[in-house]
């Protein structure tokens, strides 16, 4: 954190740390955050989404590892966004490290990402939180179901519910039962996969929130965007969809503080998971 709460990246106990890239954008917000993963006392770290193809962003994340363990030894892709792994080949140069991924144009190795799966490496189990977009493909390679343009499509402050299966979750068990997040899709998850644990709904999109496996998680809407992000949202598109956008930002800002407690919660929660210091075992 910066001197005035601005995210910058940096350590997350004694297991993680964040390099974050020079990409500040819509998608990105503060920029992409590039993970390093390694259990005490290893000597490799395993690297989440290297982000872009950026000279400076790879020798920090190298130099980075470097001081934390020694070496890279594994890079992850969470999803094909060129902001989260354009950024993978020129890492693998750099460090010989292979890289892991869900989709096998974006892998360099033999081995790839199977959907749920807790990759072990560098002594740590790494999790995986997929949002919006993420969510969907999360769902999709599991064997469920994503529809495009399918229902009345959400924009801004939406009130979610939980499922019961919510109180025995790692992260969502943290929550209220009911919690307003940011939205702002069309396409929508119709089916979950066969092994998915139900976590979340809203009145127009059943599939909130589900989790695969022990550490895979699919969000469909934004803990991370906040009410200024709204206000920068395309005003025309919004009122094509049906929106009044002057309501949607007063909404987000309305519920806001309330929200983003919640929501500040919930990302701890998920960084303690990735690094390391929660245990499954104690909720199951």
């Amino acid at each position: 954190m910066s001197g005035d709460g601005a995210w910058t990246g940096g350590a997350v106990g004694e297991s993680a740390y964040c390099v974050l890239a020079p990409n500040a954008g819509p998608m990105t917000l503060d920029g992409t955050n590039t993970w390093l993963l390694s259990a005490p006392g290893s000597e490799q770290v395993v690297v989440v989404d290297p982000g872009p193809d950026d000279e400076a962003h790879l020798e920090r994340v190298v130099r980075v590892a470097a001081e934390r363990a020694g070496r890279v030894g594994l890079v992850v892709l969470t999803h094909q966004h060129l902001d989260h792994s354009a950024g993978a080949p020129g890492l693998a140069a750099r460090t010989g490290a292979p890289v892991r991924a869900l989709d096998p144009r974006r892998r360099l190795g033999e081995e790839g990402l199977t959907p749920g799966e807790v990759v072990a490496a560098a002594g740590k189990g790494m999790p995986v939180l997929g949002i919006c977009l993420g969510g969907q493909m999360l769902a999709h390679v599991a064997g469920g179901v994503v529809q495009e343009s399918y229902g009345e499509p959400e924009a801004g402050s939406t009130p979610l519910t939980l499922e019961p299966a919510a109180a025995d979750d790692p992260l969502f068990s943290a929550l209220p039962p009911q919690v307003t997040a940011i939205e702002h899709h069309k396409d929508a998850i119709t089916a979950l996969p066969p092994e998915a644990v139900w976590l979340a709904r809203s009145e127009r999109c059943a599939y909130q929130a589900f989790r695969l496996g022990r550490a895979a998680w699919g969000l469909q809407f934004h803990p991370e965007s906040s009410a200024e992000q709204v206000a920068g949202w395309d005003r025309a598109a919004l009122i094509r969809d049906g929106f009044d956008p002057d309501a949607i930002v007063t909404a987000a800002r309305r519920d806001e503080p309330a929200s983003a407690a919640v929501w500040r919660r919930f990302a701890s929660r998920f960084a303690t998971v990735v690094a390391g210091e929660h245990r499954w075992a104690e909720h199951h």
